[in-house]
């Protein structure tokens, strides 16, 4: 098609057909930029807004001065940079893309089979290695102690009365010990702390500690075999 030449002064005929053949080709250009941008997945839903709606695959780094807002799929190889807010759909974090920002652990042990003094002794200690990548752990410790009473003499009551104690600690802070009464003459009893802490600038690698500490009131307890010490922690390791 021969581009259209302005009509003479004076000749409105022309003129409309002249304007009509500018409308024409102006149509057929947005036309075509309409499909190339629907090629790329991209649109401009007003003045100077570029949106994605289908996949943006950028193979270096993206630098953003504004605001990201993302309602598809965006695949950065490189480094993101968003000076702005960065917008995503609900669901569109995963755990793999977050690098498993959590991991939880479970902890058990036990010991069997000891001595008490009237002196706060830790009869556990279990080491948890810290896991590669976390700094930060919520740790929350139950211990339970149950231990027999061998003694008929002494004590609180001249019978041999005593009383147990328990103490969770984690990596060096302490719960409570409270008391619990145990009767002599083979007496037995049970007694239960818990805790719970927030570690910080923790070394991937390094060890925290978990401990059982326990004493009696008034006098020293032979071992027994059924004097036992167990330990229940739940550990939550943040990065």
């Amino acid at each position: 098609m021969p581009t259209p030449q302005l009509p003479g002064f004076g000749d409105v005929g022309a003129f409309i057909r002249w304007t009509k053949s500018i409308d024409y080709r102006l149509n057929l250009l947005f036309e075509k930029l309409n499909n190339v941008l629907a090629n790329t997945g991209l649109s401009v839903p007003g003045p100077g807004v570029t949106q994605v709606d289908q996949t943006f695959n950028v193979l270096g780094t993206q630098n953003v001065s504004g605001n990201l807002n993302v309602t598809g799929n965006e695949t950065v190889s490189g480094n993101l940079t968003v000076s702005g807010a960065l917008v995503l759909p609900n669901g569109s974090v995963s755990s793999a893309w977050l690098v498993n920002p959590t991991s939880p652990q479970a902890v058990y042990d036990s010991v069997q089979n000891f001595s008490l003094s009237t002196t706060l002794t830790n009869i556990r200690t279990t080491s948890i290695t810290i896991p590669s990548g976390f700094t930060k752990a919520a740790v929350q410790l139950t211990v339970r102690a149950y231990a027999t009473n061998p003694n008929t003499t002494g004590g609180n009551n001249g019978s041999g009365g005593d009383y147990l104690y328990a103490q969770a600690n984690i990596n060096g802070f302490n719960g409570y010990a409270l008391p619990t009464g145990v009767s002599g003459s083979n007496g037995s009893g049970t007694n239960v702390s818990t805790f719970a802490v927030v570690l910080t600038g923790l070394t991937p690698g390094g060890t925290i500690s978990l401990q059982c500490a326990v004493q009696t009131g008034f006098l020293s307890w032979a071992a027994n075999a059924s004097n036992t010490v167990d330990l229940a922690a739940s550990i939550g390791w943040y990065r």
